[in-house]
Protein backbone atom coordinates (compact mmCIF):
# COMPACT_ATOMS: atom_id res chain seq x y z
CA UNK A 1 0.00 0.00 0.00
CA UNK A 2 1.30 3.54 -0.96
CA UNK A 3 2.04 5.48 2.42
CA UNK A 4 0.25 8.65 2.78
CA UNK A 5 3.13 10.06 4.87
CA UNK A 6 6.01 11.59 4.02
CA UNK A 7 8.98 9.86 2.59
CA UNK A 8 12.54 9.16 4.25
CA UNK A 9 14.47 11.35 2.08
CA UNK A 10 12.47 14.52 2.03
CA UNK A 11 15.01 16.76 3.78
CA UNK A 12 13.06 19.45 1.87
CA UNK A 13 11.69 20.70 5.39
CA UNK A 14 15.17 21.00 6.79
CA UNK A 15 16.71 24.23 7.32
CA UNK A 16 19.06 24.81 4.04
CA UNK A 17 22.23 25.74 3.91
CA UNK A 18 23.53 29.15 3.02
CA UNK A 19 25.52 28.50 -0.32
CA UNK A 20 22.06 26.58 -1.32
CA UNK A 21 20.00 29.79 -0.78
CA UNK A 22 22.02 32.23 -2.26
CA UNK A 23 22.86 30.26 -5.26
CA UNK A 24 19.03 29.08 -5.81
CA UNK A 25 18.97 33.41 -5.26
CA UNK A 26 21.31 34.25 -8.18
CA UNK A 27 19.50 31.77 -10.68
CA UNK A 28 16.20 32.94 -10.19
CA UNK A 29 17.55 36.62 -10.39
CA UNK A 30 19.97 35.07 -13.36
CA UNK A 31 16.12 33.66 -14.95
CA UNK A 32 14.50 37.16 -14.89
CA UNK A 33 17.87 38.51 -16.30
CA UNK A 34 18.25 36.65 -19.13
CA UNK A 35 14.51 37.09 -19.83
CA UNK A 36 14.75 40.34 -20.10
CA UNK A 37 17.80 40.30 -22.01
CA UNK A 38 16.50 38.32 -24.23
CA UNK A 39 13.11 40.39 -24.84
CA UNK A 40 15.46 43.60 -25.23
CA UNK A 41 17.88 42.28 -27.92
CA UNK A 42 15.59 40.12 -30.31
CA UNK A 43 12.24 41.96 -29.58
CA UNK A 44 10.64 38.19 -30.53
CA UNK A 45 6.82 38.40 -30.92
CA UNK A 46 5.12 35.38 -31.60
CA UNK A 47 2.47 34.69 -34.39
CA UNK A 48 -0.06 33.69 -31.69
CA UNK A 49 0.28 36.31 -29.25
CA UNK A 50 -0.82 38.67 -32.05
CA UNK A 51 -3.92 36.87 -32.21
CA UNK A 52 -4.93 36.98 -28.67
CA UNK A 53 -3.45 40.67 -28.01
CA UNK A 54 -6.23 41.61 -30.89
CA UNK A 55 -8.82 40.33 -28.30
CA UNK A 56 -8.12 42.40 -25.49
CA UNK A 57 -7.06 45.45 -27.69
CA UNK A 58 -10.81 45.15 -29.62
CA UNK A 59 -12.48 44.66 -26.22
CA UNK A 60 -11.21 48.40 -25.11
CA UNK A 61 -12.00 49.90 -28.08
CA UNK A 62 -15.50 48.61 -27.48
CA UNK A 63 -15.43 46.43 -29.92
CA UNK A 64 -15.79 43.48 -27.49
CA UNK A 65 -13.64 40.53 -26.35
CA UNK A 66 -13.39 38.82 -29.93
CA UNK A 67 -11.48 38.79 -33.27
CA UNK A 68 -14.04 39.32 -35.30
CA UNK A 69 -15.35 42.31 -37.17
CA UNK A 70 -18.09 44.60 -35.43
CA UNK A 71 -21.35 43.46 -35.84
CA UNK A 72 -20.90 39.90 -35.46
CA UNK A 73 -21.70 37.46 -31.87
CA UNK A 74 -18.38 37.46 -29.88
CA UNK A 75 -16.25 34.52 -30.80
CA UNK A 76 -13.88 32.89 -28.48
CA UNK A 77 -10.92 32.85 -30.58
CA UNK A 78 -8.39 31.97 -27.67
CA UNK A 79 -7.64 28.67 -25.55
CA UNK A 80 -6.05 30.30 -22.33
CA UNK A 81 -7.86 32.56 -20.31
CA UNK A 82 -4.65 33.75 -18.60
CA UNK A 83 -3.34 34.33 -22.11
CA UNK A 84 -6.30 37.16 -22.51
CA UNK A 85 -6.84 38.26 -19.18
CA UNK A 86 -2.76 39.70 -18.64
CA UNK A 87 -2.52 41.04 -21.91
CA UNK A 88 -6.56 42.88 -21.30
CA UNK A 89 -5.59 44.14 -17.52
CA UNK A 90 -2.50 45.74 -19.73
CA UNK A 91 -4.27 47.11 -22.43
CA UNK A 92 -7.16 48.37 -19.41
CA UNK A 93 -4.27 50.63 -18.90
CA UNK A 94 -3.14 51.86 -22.18
CA UNK A 95 -4.13 50.43 -25.44
CA UNK A 96 -1.34 48.55 -26.34
CA UNK A 97 0.39 48.01 -23.33
CA UNK A 98 -1.49 43.92 -22.85
CA UNK A 99 1.74 42.80 -25.00
CA UNK A 100 4.23 43.97 -22.74
CA UNK A 101 3.19 43.03 -19.65
CA UNK A 102 2.43 39.84 -20.67
CA UNK A 103 6.25 40.05 -21.01
CA UNK A 104 7.09 41.91 -18.23
CA UNK A 105 5.34 38.98 -16.20
CA UNK A 106 6.66 35.97 -17.97
CA UNK A 107 10.16 37.60 -17.26
CA UNK A 108 9.12 37.41 -13.71
CA UNK A 109 7.36 34.39 -13.40
CA UNK A 110 11.08 33.10 -14.77
CA UNK A 111 12.31 33.12 -11.68
CA UNK A 112 9.67 32.01 -9.95
CA UNK A 113 9.56 28.95 -12.48
CA UNK A 114 13.64 28.15 -11.18
CA UNK A 115 12.40 28.85 -6.86
CA UNK A 116 9.14 26.21 -7.96
CA UNK A 117 11.38 23.76 -9.81
CA UNK A 118 14.08 23.66 -7.11
CA UNK A 119 11.45 23.16 -4.01
CA UNK A 120 9.50 20.63 -5.95
CA UNK A 121 12.79 18.67 -6.30
CA UNK A 122 13.88 19.26 -2.79
CA UNK A 123 10.48 18.12 -1.56
CA UNK A 124 11.56 14.61 -3.46
CA UNK A 125 14.27 14.32 -1.48
CA UNK A 126 16.54 15.24 -4.29
CA UNK A 127 20.21 16.48 -2.95
CA UNK A 128 20.97 20.73 -3.25
CA UNK A 129 23.08 20.07 -6.61
CA UNK A 130 20.57 18.71 -8.14
CA UNK A 131 17.62 21.15 -7.22
CA UNK A 132 19.54 23.49 -8.72
CA UNK A 133 20.20 22.07 -11.88
CA UNK A 134 16.28 22.25 -12.20
CA UNK A 135 16.54 25.34 -11.38
CA UNK A 136 19.16 26.44 -13.97
CA UNK A 137 17.61 24.65 -16.61
CA UNK A 138 14.17 26.12 -16.20
CA UNK A 139 16.31 29.47 -15.69
CA UNK A 140 18.49 29.30 -18.99
CA UNK A 141 16.83 26.13 -21.49
CA UNK A 142 16.45 28.48 -24.55
CA UNK A 143 12.12 27.49 -25.07
CA UNK A 144 11.11 28.07 -21.31
CA UNK A 145 12.88 31.69 -22.06
CA UNK A 146 11.25 32.26 -25.79
CA UNK A 147 7.71 31.01 -25.48
CA UNK A 148 6.56 33.29 -22.60
CA UNK A 149 9.34 36.42 -23.61
CA UNK A 150 7.46 36.43 -26.95
CA UNK A 151 4.38 36.82 -25.40
CA UNK A 152 2.55 33.39 -24.89
CA UNK A 153 1.28 32.56 -21.87
CA UNK A 154 3.25 29.58 -21.71
CA UNK A 155 5.50 30.87 -18.78
CA UNK A 156 2.20 31.34 -16.77
CA UNK A 157 1.28 27.64 -17.79
CA UNK A 158 4.70 26.62 -16.20
CA UNK A 159 4.32 27.97 -13.04
CA UNK A 160 0.71 27.17 -12.72
CA UNK A 161 1.77 23.57 -13.06
CA UNK A 162 5.06 23.58 -11.02
CA UNK A 163 2.67 25.19 -8.01
CA UNK A 164 0.01 23.18 -8.39
CA UNK A 165 2.16 20.12 -8.26
CA UNK A 166 4.39 21.42 -5.04
CA UNK A 167 0.95 22.12 -3.37
CA UNK A 168 -0.77 18.87 -3.85
CA UNK A 169 2.74 17.79 -1.90
CA UNK A 170 2.98 19.90 0.60
CA UNK A 171 0.18 22.70 0.39
CA UNK A 172 -3.34 23.53 2.75
CA UNK A 173 -6.21 22.07 0.96
CA UNK A 174 -7.31 25.72 0.22
CA UNK A 175 -4.10 26.49 -1.63
CA UNK A 176 -4.62 22.77 -3.63
CA UNK A 177 -7.72 24.35 -4.70
CA UNK A 178 -6.24 27.75 -5.83
CA UNK A 179 -3.86 26.52 -7.59
CA UNK A 180 -5.79 24.14 -9.53
CA UNK A 181 -8.40 27.01 -10.44
CA UNK A 182 -5.59 28.73 -11.58
CA UNK A 183 -3.89 25.65 -13.76
CA UNK A 184 -7.80 25.52 -15.32
CA UNK A 185 -7.38 29.29 -16.14
CA UNK A 186 -3.96 28.85 -17.74
CA UNK A 187 -4.93 26.18 -20.10
CA UNK A 188 -7.89 23.62 -20.46
CA UNK A 189 -5.99 20.69 -20.64
CA UNK A 190 -4.58 21.49 -17.31
CA UNK A 191 -7.79 19.42 -16.40
CA UNK A 192 -5.58 16.47 -16.67
CA UNK A 193 -3.48 17.77 -13.82
CA UNK A 194 -6.65 18.60 -11.79
CA UNK A 195 -7.93 15.06 -12.14
CA UNK A 196 -4.67 13.13 -10.76
CA UNK A 197 -4.69 15.84 -7.89
CA UNK A 198 -8.36 15.04 -7.22
CA UNK A 199 -7.91 11.50 -7.22
CA UNK A 200 -4.73 11.71 -4.92
CA UNK A 201 -6.73 13.89 -2.51
CA UNK A 202 -9.82 11.25 -2.84
CA UNK A 203 -7.61 8.64 -1.75
CA UNK A 204 -5.80 10.23 0.79
CA UNK A 205 -9.54 11.68 2.07
CA UNK A 206 -10.92 8.05 1.57
CA UNK A 207 -7.34 6.77 3.85
CA UNK A 208 -8.11 9.15 6.82
CA UNK A 209 -11.95 8.26 6.73
CA UNK A 210 -12.10 12.12 6.01
CA UNK A 211 -14.01 13.23 3.03
CA UNK A 212 -14.53 16.46 4.34
CA UNK A 213 -10.90 17.47 3.39
CA UNK A 214 -12.16 17.83 0.09
CA UNK A 215 -14.47 20.66 0.46
CA UNK A 216 -11.54 22.80 0.80
CA UNK A 217 -10.07 22.00 -2.53
CA UNK A 218 -13.04 22.03 -4.74
CA UNK A 219 -14.37 25.00 -3.61
CA UNK A 220 -10.99 26.95 -3.98
CA UNK A 221 -11.35 25.13 -7.67
CA UNK A 222 -14.68 26.38 -8.00
CA UNK A 223 -14.12 30.05 -6.45
CA UNK A 224 -11.14 30.68 -9.31
CA UNK A 225 -12.19 29.28 -12.34
CA UNK A 226 -15.93 29.00 -11.77
CA UNK A 227 -16.51 32.63 -13.09
CA UNK A 228 -14.72 31.91 -15.89
CA UNK A 229 -16.68 29.83 -17.11
CA UNK A 230 -20.23 31.70 -15.67
CA UNK A 231 -18.87 34.57 -18.30
CA UNK A 232 -17.58 32.43 -21.20
CA UNK A 233 -21.01 30.53 -21.62
CA UNK A 234 -22.89 33.60 -21.19
CA UNK A 235 -20.69 35.87 -23.12
CA UNK A 236 -19.80 33.33 -26.10
CA UNK A 237 -22.68 30.63 -25.87
CA UNK A 238 -19.97 28.08 -24.69
CA UNK A 239 -17.28 27.39 -22.45
CA UNK A 240 -15.77 25.72 -25.07
CA UNK A 241 -13.28 27.46 -26.93
CA UNK A 242 -13.69 28.34 -30.72
CA UNK A 243 -10.06 27.36 -31.02
CA UNK A 244 -10.69 23.38 -29.37
CA UNK A 245 -13.83 23.02 -32.09
CA UNK A 246 -11.23 24.79 -35.12
CA UNK A 247 -8.60 22.30 -34.42
CA UNK A 248 -10.09 19.28 -33.97
CA UNK A 249 -12.06 19.44 -37.77
CA UNK A 250 -9.41 21.29 -39.42
CA UNK A 251 -6.45 19.21 -38.69
CA UNK A 252 -6.49 15.24 -38.92
CA UNK A 253 -6.57 13.41 -35.19
CA UNK A 254 -3.39 11.12 -34.37
CA UNK A 255 -5.76 8.35 -34.93
CA UNK A 256 -6.56 9.12 -37.82
CA UNK A 257 -2.91 9.81 -39.23
CA UNK A 258 -1.92 6.90 -37.52
CA UNK A 259 -4.48 4.64 -39.53
CA UNK A 260 -2.75 5.88 -43.22
CA UNK A 261 0.43 4.32 -42.06
CA UNK A 262 1.84 0.41 -42.08
CA UNK A 263 3.07 -0.63 -38.88
CA UNK A 264 6.23 -0.09 -39.25
CA UNK A 265 5.47 4.01 -40.41
CA UNK A 266 3.34 3.71 -37.25
CA UNK A 267 6.27 2.85 -34.68
CA UNK A 268 7.84 5.69 -36.38
CA UNK A 269 4.93 8.24 -36.16
CA UNK A 270 4.78 7.71 -32.53
CA UNK A 271 8.55 8.04 -31.80
CA UNK A 272 8.89 10.95 -33.55
CA UNK A 273 5.64 12.45 -31.48
CA UNK A 274 7.30 11.21 -28.74
CA UNK A 275 10.85 13.10 -29.08
CA UNK A 276 9.07 16.22 -30.34
CA UNK A 277 7.43 16.48 -26.90
CA UNK A 278 10.55 16.20 -24.56
CA UNK A 279 12.97 17.07 -26.95
CA UNK A 280 14.08 20.64 -25.47
CA UNK A 281 15.66 18.30 -22.48
CA UNK A 282 18.43 18.37 -24.82
CA UNK A 283 20.12 20.91 -26.85
CA UNK A 284 17.31 22.00 -29.64
CA UNK A 285 15.66 24.11 -32.01
CA UNK A 286 11.89 25.14 -32.32
CA UNK A 287 12.05 28.77 -33.24
CA UNK A 288 11.22 28.55 -36.77
CA UNK A 289 7.77 27.44 -35.73
CA UNK A 290 7.74 24.02 -37.27
CA UNK A 291 8.69 21.66 -34.47
CA UNK A 292 11.52 21.26 -33.05
CA UNK A 293 15.56 20.56 -34.92
CA UNK A 294 17.84 18.76 -33.15
CA UNK A 295 21.23 20.44 -32.58
CA UNK A 296 24.87 18.81 -32.34
CA UNK A 297 23.72 16.17 -30.41
CA UNK A 298 20.83 14.14 -32.13
CA UNK A 299 18.38 14.32 -29.45
CA UNK A 300 21.28 12.12 -27.46
CA UNK A 301 20.62 14.22 -24.11
CA UNK A 302 17.17 14.34 -24.40
CA UNK A 303 16.79 10.99 -25.23
CA UNK A 304 19.26 10.27 -22.18
CA UNK A 305 16.62 12.22 -19.58
CA UNK A 306 13.60 10.35 -20.95
CA UNK A 307 15.38 7.38 -20.04
CA UNK A 308 16.31 8.41 -16.82
CA UNK A 309 12.87 8.57 -15.87
CA UNK A 310 12.49 5.00 -16.46
CA UNK A 311 14.61 4.30 -13.58
CA UNK A 312 13.17 6.66 -11.42
CA UNK A 313 9.60 5.94 -11.79
CA UNK A 314 10.57 2.28 -10.97
CA UNK A 315 12.29 3.26 -7.43
CA UNK A 316 9.23 5.83 -6.35
CA UNK A 317 6.63 2.76 -7.05
CA UNK A 318 8.90 0.33 -5.13
CA UNK A 319 9.79 2.85 -2.31
CA UNK A 320 6.10 3.49 -2.11
CA UNK A 321 7.43 7.35 -2.68
CA UNK A 322 4.02 8.89 -3.38
CA UNK A 323 5.40 12.51 -4.11
CA UNK A 324 7.65 10.90 -7.11
CA UNK A 325 4.58 9.04 -8.26
CA UNK A 326 2.40 12.24 -8.73
CA UNK A 327 5.30 14.02 -10.65
CA UNK A 328 5.45 10.71 -12.81
CA UNK A 329 1.88 10.46 -13.30
CA UNK A 330 1.90 13.79 -14.23
CA UNK A 331 4.73 13.27 -17.30
CA UNK A 332 3.29 9.41 -18.28
CA UNK A 333 -0.49 11.45 -18.57
CA UNK A 334 0.61 14.24 -20.78
CA UNK A 335 3.26 12.28 -22.68
CA UNK A 336 -0.18 9.72 -23.69
CA UNK A 337 -2.28 13.22 -23.82
CA UNK A 338 0.02 14.71 -26.84
CA UNK A 339 1.49 11.53 -28.48
CA UNK A 340 -2.05 10.23 -29.36
CA UNK A 341 -4.90 12.97 -28.36
CA UNK A 342 -3.50 16.17 -29.86
CA UNK A 343 -4.15 16.44 -33.65
CA UNK A 344 -1.16 18.46 -34.22
CA UNK A 345 1.67 19.04 -31.20
CA UNK A 346 2.63 22.80 -31.03
CA UNK A 347 6.03 23.82 -29.63
CA UNK A 348 4.61 25.59 -26.64
CA UNK A 349 2.48 22.91 -25.30
CA UNK A 350 5.71 21.27 -24.59
CA UNK A 351 7.43 23.48 -22.30
CA UNK A 352 5.45 23.35 -18.91
CA UNK A 353 5.84 19.44 -19.67
CA UNK A 354 9.30 19.67 -19.88
CA UNK A 355 9.46 22.06 -16.68
CA UNK A 356 8.35 18.60 -14.84
CA UNK A 357 10.24 16.37 -17.10
CA UNK A 358 13.82 18.16 -16.00
CA UNK A 359 12.87 16.68 -12.47
CA UNK A 360 11.78 13.57 -13.32
CA UNK A 361 15.15 12.95 -14.64
CA UNK A 362 16.91 13.90 -11.97
CA UNK A 363 15.46 11.90 -9.71
CA UNK A 364 15.40 9.30 -11.62
CA UNK A 365 19.35 10.27 -12.01
CA UNK A 366 20.04 10.21 -8.26
CA UNK A 367 17.58 6.66 -8.22
CA UNK A 368 19.78 5.39 -10.99
CA UNK A 369 23.53 6.12 -9.59
CA UNK A 370 21.98 5.17 -5.66
CA UNK A 371 22.67 1.56 -5.65
CA UNK A 372 26.27 2.01 -7.10
CA UNK A 373 28.16 4.91 -5.46
CA UNK A 374 28.51 5.77 -1.74
CA UNK A 375 27.13 8.79 -0.83
CA UNK A 376 29.73 10.90 -1.39
CA UNK A 377 31.14 9.69 -4.68
CA UNK A 378 27.15 9.53 -5.64
CA UNK A 379 27.26 13.72 -4.96
CA UNK A 380 30.09 14.05 -6.83
CA UNK A 381 29.35 12.19 -9.76
CA UNK A 382 25.82 14.02 -10.13
CA UNK A 383 27.58 17.41 -9.52
CA UNK A 384 29.42 17.00 -12.58
CA UNK A 385 26.99 15.13 -14.72
CA UNK A 386 24.84 18.52 -13.66
CA UNK A 387 27.28 20.59 -14.51
CA UNK A 388 27.94 19.55 -18.00
CA UNK A 389 24.53 18.99 -18.70
CA UNK A 390 23.38 22.65 -18.02
CA UNK A 391 26.50 23.86 -19.64
CA UNK A 392 25.32 21.92 -22.78
CA UNK A 393 21.84 23.63 -22.59
CA UNK A 394 23.27 27.42 -22.09
CA UNK A 395 25.56 26.70 -24.69
CA UNK A 396 22.70 27.08 -27.16
CA UNK A 397 21.73 30.18 -26.20
CA UNK A 398 23.71 32.68 -28.36
CA UNK A 399 23.34 30.51 -31.23
CA UNK A 400 19.22 30.46 -30.93
CA UNK A 401 18.98 33.98 -29.51
CA UNK A 402 20.72 35.54 -32.59
CA UNK A 403 18.34 33.03 -34.79
CA UNK A 404 15.23 34.72 -33.12
CA UNK A 405 16.79 38.17 -33.42
CA UNK A 406 16.77 37.76 -37.46
CA UNK A 407 13.67 35.94 -37.66
CA UNK A 408 11.77 38.78 -35.82
CA UNK A 409 13.96 41.36 -38.38
CA UNK A 410 13.46 39.81 -41.33
CA UNK A 411 10.35 37.14 -41.09
CA UNK A 412 8.02 39.15 -39.15
CA UNK A 413 8.75 42.73 -38.60
CA UNK A 414 9.49 42.67 -42.63
CA UNK A 415 7.54 39.94 -43.78
CA UNK A 416 4.20 38.72 -42.07
CA UNK A 417 4.00 42.68 -40.66
CA UNK A 418 4.78 43.97 -43.75
CA UNK A 419 2.01 42.32 -45.48
CA UNK A 420 -0.69 43.10 -42.66
CA UNK A 421 0.03 46.52 -42.77
CA UNK A 422 0.24 46.73 -46.61
CA UNK A 423 -3.68 45.05 -46.83
CA UNK A 424 -4.97 47.64 -44.44
CA UNK A 425 -2.91 50.08 -46.80
CA UNK A 426 -4.71 49.03 -49.99
CA UNK A 427 -8.23 47.91 -48.80
CA UNK A 428 -12.09 48.49 -46.97
CA UNK A 429 -13.11 47.85 -43.76
CA UNK A 430 -15.42 45.26 -44.90
CA UNK A 431 -12.72 43.42 -46.99
CA UNK A 432 -11.60 40.36 -45.60
CA UNK A 433 -8.47 37.84 -45.67
CA UNK A 434 -7.82 34.21 -46.81
CA UNK A 435 -4.83 33.15 -45.14
CA UNK A 436 -2.94 30.40 -42.95
CA UNK A 437 -0.94 32.69 -41.38
CA UNK A 438 -3.74 34.76 -38.86
CA UNK A 439 -1.90 36.56 -35.86
CA UNK A 440 0.58 39.47 -37.86
CA UNK A 441 -2.02 39.94 -40.60
CA UNK A 442 -4.85 40.48 -39.03
CA UNK A 443 -3.05 42.46 -36.40
CA UNK A 444 -1.82 44.98 -38.26
CA UNK A 445 -4.67 44.86 -40.84
CA UNK A 446 -7.43 45.06 -39.02
CA UNK A 447 -9.58 43.15 -41.14
CA UNK A 448 -11.69 40.17 -40.68
CA UNK A 449 -9.34 36.84 -41.66
CA UNK A 450 -10.67 33.51 -42.86
CA UNK A 451 -7.74 31.79 -41.09
CA UNK A 452 -7.04 28.03 -41.47
CA UNK A 453 -8.56 26.40 -39.34
CA UNK A 454 -11.27 28.83 -38.41
CA UNK A 455 -9.55 29.76 -34.92
CA UNK A 456 -11.10 33.17 -35.26
CA UNK A 457 -13.64 32.76 -37.96
CA UNK A 458 -17.10 31.03 -37.53
CA UNK A 459 -17.45 31.04 -41.34
CA UNK A 460 -14.35 28.92 -41.68
CA UNK A 461 -15.54 26.80 -39.15
CA UNK A 462 -18.85 26.07 -40.64
CA UNK A 463 -17.51 25.41 -44.39
CA UNK A 464 -15.03 22.48 -42.21
CA UNK A 465 -18.15 21.40 -40.77
CA UNK A 466 -20.17 21.22 -43.81
CA UNK A 467 -17.31 20.24 -46.54
CA UNK A 468 -15.39 17.22 -44.30
CA UNK A 469 -13.96 15.89 -47.80
CA UNK A 470 -12.77 19.41 -48.68
CA UNK A 471 -11.09 20.33 -45.49
CA UNK A 472 -8.06 22.33 -46.98
CA UNK A 473 -7.04 26.02 -46.90
CA UNK A 474 -6.98 26.05 -50.51
CA UNK A 475 -10.86 24.36 -50.54
CA UNK A 476 -11.98 26.79 -47.84
CA UNK A 477 -10.60 29.88 -50.01
CA UNK A 478 -12.23 29.22 -52.82
CA UNK A 479 -15.82 28.51 -51.22
CA UNK A 480 -15.30 31.73 -49.45
CA UNK A 481 -13.83 33.44 -51.79
CA UNK A 482 -12.21 36.66 -49.60
CA UNK A 483 -11.15 39.78 -51.14
CA UNK A 484 -7.59 39.14 -50.18
CA UNK A 485 -5.46 35.70 -50.26
CA UNK A 486 -2.34 35.62 -48.42
CA UNK A 487 -0.56 33.04 -49.92
CA UNK A 488 2.83 30.89 -49.45
CA UNK A 489 4.50 29.46 -52.35
CA UNK A 490 4.17 25.99 -51.42
CA UNK A 491 0.38 26.55 -51.01
CA UNK A 492 -0.61 26.84 -54.50
CA UNK A 493 2.94 26.36 -56.40
CA UNK A 494 3.71 23.29 -57.76
CA UNK A 495 7.72 22.26 -57.40
CA UNK A 496 8.21 23.92 -61.03
CA UNK A 497 6.54 27.24 -60.19
CA UNK A 498 3.23 26.82 -62.16
CA UNK A 499 -0.13 27.28 -60.28
CA UNK A 500 -2.11 24.03 -59.61
CA UNK A 501 -5.31 26.13 -58.81
CA UNK A 502 -6.50 28.00 -62.12
CA UNK A 503 -9.66 30.13 -60.21
CA UNK A 504 -6.43 31.93 -58.32
CA UNK A 505 -5.17 33.66 -61.61
CA UNK A 506 -8.62 33.45 -63.16
CA UNK A 507 -10.52 35.72 -60.25
CA UNK A 508 -7.61 37.21 -58.54
CA UNK A 509 -4.59 39.39 -59.49
CA UNK A 510 -0.87 39.09 -57.51
CA UNK A 511 -0.26 42.70 -55.94
CA UNK A 512 2.94 42.19 -54.22
CA UNK A 513 5.24 39.77 -52.48
CA UNK A 514 7.15 39.49 -49.70
CA UNK A 515 10.48 37.37 -49.51
CA UNK A 516 13.19 37.57 -47.10
CA UNK A 517 16.60 37.43 -49.46
CA UNK A 518 18.67 34.28 -49.43
CA UNK A 519 21.44 36.08 -47.96
CA UNK A 520 19.48 36.82 -44.60
CA UNK A 521 17.63 33.30 -44.73
CA UNK A 522 21.24 31.71 -44.49
CA UNK A 523 21.45 33.94 -40.92
CA UNK A 524 18.78 31.62 -39.31
CA UNK A 525 19.38 28.55 -37.64
CA UNK A 526 17.57 25.53 -39.62
CA UNK A 527 16.17 27.87 -42.01
CA UNK A 528 15.10 24.94 -44.17
CA UNK A 529 12.15 24.71 -41.52
CA UNK A 530 11.32 27.49 -41.84
CA UNK A 531 7.98 27.96 -44.14
CA UNK A 532 7.39 31.72 -43.73
CA UNK A 533 9.97 33.15 -46.13
CA UNK A 534 7.69 34.43 -48.77
CA UNK A 535 4.16 35.38 -48.95
CA UNK A 536 2.03 36.59 -52.49
CA UNK A 537 -1.43 39.29 -51.79
CA UNK A 538 -3.47 38.26 -54.01
CA UNK A 539 -6.63 40.71 -54.80
CA UNK A 540 -9.53 39.62 -56.02
CA UNK A 541 -10.33 41.47 -59.16
CA UNK A 542 -13.41 42.14 -58.85
CA UNK A 543 -12.63 44.08 -56.00
CA UNK A 544 -11.16 46.69 -58.35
Amino acid sequence: MIRVMEPAGAAESSKSPFWYSAALLILCIAAIAIRFFYWSYTNRTWEDALITVLHSENAVHGLGLTHVKPGEPPLHGFTSPLSVLIPLAGDLIHSGFGLTLIKILSALLGGVAAWLGARLSRILGLPYVLALTVAAFLAFEHHQILWGMAGMETQAVTVAYLWAICAALRGGQWEKGTSLGVCMLARPDAAFLVAIVLAAETWRAWAKRSLRALGPVLAGLAIVYGPWIVFTTLYYGSPVPNTILAKSLGYSSAFAQLSRLSALAKAVWIERRFTNIFATLGPAYGGNGTGFVASWDQYLLSRIAVFLMLPGAVAAFRKRHWEALVVYAFLAAYAIYLTFLVNLVFGWYTAPIVAAGVIGSAYGLWRFVEPFLPAGSRLRFVAVTSAVYIAAIAANLPATMQSDKHIQQYVEDEGRAAVGRFIHDVSQPTDTIGSESLGYVAYYSRRPVYDYPGMCSRRVVEYLRTHPRERSLIGMMEHLRPTFLVLRPHEFRTEDGRVKYPWIERDYELLRTFRVPDDERAQILDAQYNVDFEFGVWRAKTAQ
